[in-house]
């Protein structure tokens, strides 16, 4: 191919959006980069586009040659990856707790066999550590770049060979399809359209058929057009990274705009454009031949620096983080990219050779992390004594066989105890409630007492888009009420995070401890199909909660309704874990304002008390086990021999321990049990 520096430059136009984006940037209040996602959208479009010229170059030529193909990819794509990973797993052995370190080791391991998309996918996002905390989340692009040339070079050959005049015809529908996908797939299955192949195909493809009408017909040539165009999709790109949101639906109708801007770059970008002359300045251009190692490297660095110590805030401060990550890339580029893709500096057999070793080694090592539970020997032992239960997962309530319990359909519910119970218990509930389903577990006398633990925030006719998991849908919701309605008389305990589903914010202590966010937020209850108004979706949410509620108590059930459970905002384990490593042994007193926990959960209450009072309703509010009780007008979080969160807002086993004590103590009392 001939050289287009522009291309390099428009390379660094998309991996500093990314690392704007990521390093959270505000000004005056406001983050002006928070679009800069759409950077690895153009990532796609560059890849389809260089990838596929090279492919039919080879193919016109007649030396297409699959053993080639993945070579070139391997020298291009692993040795700065493995060095990355390599270089990232020594910070992660010292910083990460056990169970941040249990998510590192699965999402190493998922990108050695190319499906760390679908493992970022598959993560509960309640339960797994934030986004913005996870090293590697951002090689879930390169799993799916991966997959897609696992299968495009044979395609495109098979097409080549007997289609090759409908070729413009086949990449047309290929795009129209994965297009129209993911723009139903961002609002019916916004997690999956993100992570997954099918929802960027027509990204990849879109430059594909870049190349394919460049090689027929060459690129367009018209003064006018080479004038305009490269600035308009310029401005185009830099709009989305302005304006749009990671709460939009994404990929799909916003994403047509920067990917259009990519295009009209690729395609018209000409010698004396203003917009070419910029893209390929030698700032620009010398970017973007170092932007696949800033993309490497920005990732973990931001993570690693966020889990060490405080969240960087000052420009002068982020300014350092961005200079190491600009060093730590150049000579990555310079000393293992450069080289490795030089056949003659770097045997092919050496390639292969060191992909193998390489990949046997971290997969090694990645199982062990994960099988062990993030190897807790890590942590020094007054640490590991102290942090007994964050040693455990979000939910060690589990089946004989290993099963876990929580996330299970309604078939498969947990169920313990003997089968004629005096006493028959069933919690009902998210991860907030699956916290206390092995305290509650622990309580019981599995001779005379049942207990079932159902997944799933009980809110009949409703439903959340949280596709990766079976319990969040109209049909789940609907029969899961109808399963409890049609059960013997139990005790129901029910509860979840009410506060979150209403309006999809995450608690702000106010005092700098801000609930990270997820990988995404689409916690939101909702209407089926999402096209109904907040006002029409809020009346749906307190019609459905307080009617599951009442129709629960109308069976003969007795219902113990739990409030909402304080959350933190800080990561308790990690604040701990920092003070200890400043040397300041477990001396730290962390708590939280009662007031700022009463505004965030105000929707949740006024809903919860306008439920009739009834002999068979117990209310249960865990604000009184933790808030306002040792300190005035504080929440606590631990004390001299525990903590009571595993992280930002959910709680240990000795938290759960707390809140089942004191609620069976209310129920004994209530109901003479």
């Amino acid at each position: 191919m001939k050289y287009r520096p522009e291309v390099d430059g428009l390379r660094a136009v998309a991996v500093i959006s990314v690392i704007l984006y990521h390093a959270k940037i505000s000004i005056a209040g406001l983050n002006p980069f928070q679009g800069g996602f759409i950077g690895v959208d153009a990532f796609f479009v560059i890849s389809g586009y260089l990838i596929t010229s090279i492919l039919l170059n080879n193919l016109q030529h007649q030396r297409f040659s699959f053993v080639h193909f993945y070579e070139r990819r391997a020298r291009r794509i692993l040795p700065a990856l493995y060095t990355v990973l390599f270089a990232s797993i020594p910070f992660a052995w010292i910083i990460m707790l056990p169970k941040a370190f249990k998510e590192y080791s699965a999402s190493l391991f998922s990108f050695i066999l190319l499906f760390s998309n679908v493992y970022f996918w598959q993560q509960d996002s309640y339960s797994a550590e934030p986004s913005l905390l996870q090293p590697l989340l951002h090689i879930w692009s390169l799993s799916v770049e991966e997959q897609f040339y696992l299968l495009f070079p044979l395609l495109l050959l098979l097409c080549w060979r007997s289609a090759r005049k409908h070729l413009v015809t086949l990449f047309l529908i290929g795009i129209l399809l994965s297009w129209q996908g993911a723009i139903w797939g961002s609002t019916q299955h916004p997690d999956a359209n993100f992570f997954l192949l099918p929802g960027r195909i027509w990204e990849l493809v879109a430059g594909s058929l870049l190349a394919f009408l460049e090689q027929r017909k060459g690129r367009s040539s018209h003064p006018l057009l080479q004038k305009l165009c490269p600035t308009l999709g310029l401005f185009l790109i830099l709009h989305s990274v302005f304006t749009l949101t990671d709460q939009m639906p994404h990929p799909g109708l916003v994403t047509t705009l920067p990917v259009l801007g990519v295009i009209l770059i690729l395609w018209y970008s000409g010698k004396k454009d203003l917009t070419t002359l910029l893209l390929s300045s030698r700032p620009f251009v010398g970017i973007g031949l170092i932007s696949y190692s800033l993309y490497l490297w920005h990732q973990p660095i931001f993570a690693f620096v966020k889990l060490y110590t405080e969240e960087p805030t000052t420009l002068f401060q982020k300014g350092c983080i961005a200079f190491l990550i600009f060093v730590l890339s150049f000579l990555s580029w310079r000393y293992i990219e450069q080289p490795f893709r030089n056949k003659k500096q770097i045997k092919t057999s050496t390639i292969w050779k060191t992909a193998l070793l390489s990949s046997i080694l971290l997969t090694s090592f990645a199982s062990y992390g994960y099988l062990s539970g993030g190897i807790p020997q890590r942590i020094p032992p007054l640490l590991r004594e102290f942090f007994t239960d964050q040693l455990l997962t979000l939910t060690p309530l589990e089946t004989t066989n290993g099963r876990n319990c929580f996330g299970q359909s309604i078939e498969n519910s947990c169920k313990f105890g003997t089968s004629s119970p005096k006493t028959n218990w069933m919690l009902v509930g998210d991860s907030h409630m699956a916290t206390l389903a092995f305290p509650l577990f622990q309580s019981l006398d599995l001779k005379q007492e049942q207990m079932t633990f159902f997944s799933g925030f009980l809110a009949p006719g409703l439903e959340q888009l949280r596709n990766n998991s079976i319990m969040y849908n109209k049909e789940f919701s609907e029969k899961l009420l109808n399963t409890l309605l049609n059960a013997p008389t139990s005790i129901v305990i029910v509860g979840g995070r009410l506060d979150v589903y209403w309006d999809g914010l995450y608690f702000d202590n106010q005092e700098g401890g801000v609930e990270p966010e997820v990988i995404t937020t689409r916690h939101l209850l909702r209407l089926p199909g999402g096209k109904s108004s907040e006002e029409d979706r809020h009346k749906a949410i307190i019609t459905s909660v307080q009617g599951g509620i009442t129709r629960l108590l109308d069976a003969g059930h007795k219902v113990i309704l739990i409030y909402p459970i304080p959350a933190v905002g800080w990561d308790l384990p990690g604040l701990f874990l920092k003070n200890y490593k400043k040397g300041n042994g477990l001396n730290l007193e962390v708590t939280t304002s009662y007031k700022a926990f009463q505004k965030q959960t105000q929707y949740a209450y006024d809903i919860y008390n306008a439920i009739p009072d009834h002999p068979n309703l117990m209310r249960f509010f865990p604000e009184h086990v933790f808030c306002n009780t040792a300190i005035p007008d504080r929440c606590i979080t631990h004390d001299e021999n525990s903590l009571f969160y595993l992280d930002d807002d959910h709680l240990s086993i000795t938290g759960g321990q707390r809140i089942v004590e004191k609620l069976k103590r209310e129920a004994k009392d209530k109901w003479n049990l």
